[in-house]
């Protein structure tokens, strides 16, 4: 999602890592997705959407004009996707509260109420939602792993997940001076935690782990 790079094209399966069944092979119902039109067709769009009717969209004026008609013209229950990052977007480039992002938000819910007045009194329920939140966060608060060579030597792969929580492969033999090392140098600022505590605790989802996790 990040680049050019395919791992598909190189003789990687999605598969491989994305695991898990998709809301859409549950349905028992038509299913549409509207999907950005430069996301159509990607590694990720293609293992984590298998909806079968896929409406590309150009904008997002474009996205609403192609997702009336299919809210209006269909008589039978429907599930209709429609995904739309620009707030995420903007918000990444120039911050949460930029006049970039404030302005888009603006423009977004007033194109959004016109949108769903036209649906008054129809059987049509809308639901806005979003996948994530969003922080703004400075060089200041930011730990750069540059500038600790000897915790970066204790860990197995780079650092994943997201930066404001990051898993860490840590070699088995170097479990106590990670430890050591995060107690030390991020008293107040990293809480430390154990994946198969998190596992017990329900952090990662409730009901039983998959077997891959556990």
């Amino acid at each position: 999602r990040c680049c050019e790079a395919s791992l598909r094209r190189d003789g990687v399966q999605p598969n491989l890592f994305f695991g898990g069944q998709s809301v859409f092979t549950q349905m028992r119902r038509e299913t549409y997705s509207l999907v950005p039109q430069e996301l159509l067709g990607s590694d990720y769009d293609s293992r984590m959407n298998p909806c079968p009717q896929k409406v590309p969209y150009s904008s997002f004026d474009d996205c609403l004009r192609r997702l009336a008609p299919i809210l209006a013209s269909n008589t039978q229950k429907t599930f209709t996707y429609a995904y739309w990052d620009g707030i995420d977007d903007l918000s990444h480039r120039y911050g949460t509260r930029s006049i970039e992002a404030v302005q888009h938000l603006f423009a977004l819910s007033d194109m959004l109420e016109a949108f769903v007045a036209q649906f008054k009194g129809a059987d049509v329920a809308i639901i806005v939602t979003a996948d994530h939140g969003l922080i703004d966060s400075d060089m200041a608060h930011t730990i750069q792993m540059k500038d600790h060579p000897t915790l970066y030597d204790t860990l197995a792969l780079p650092l994943c997940a997201e930066p404001r929580a990051a898993f860490c492969y840590v070699r088995p033999f170097k479990v106590a001076q990670f430890e050591r090392y995060v107690r030390e140098h991020f008293d107040g600022v990293c809480d430390l935690h154990r994946s198969d505590d998190l596992l017990r605790q329900g952090v990662f989802g409730l009901f039983e782990p998959h077997p891959r996790l556990a």
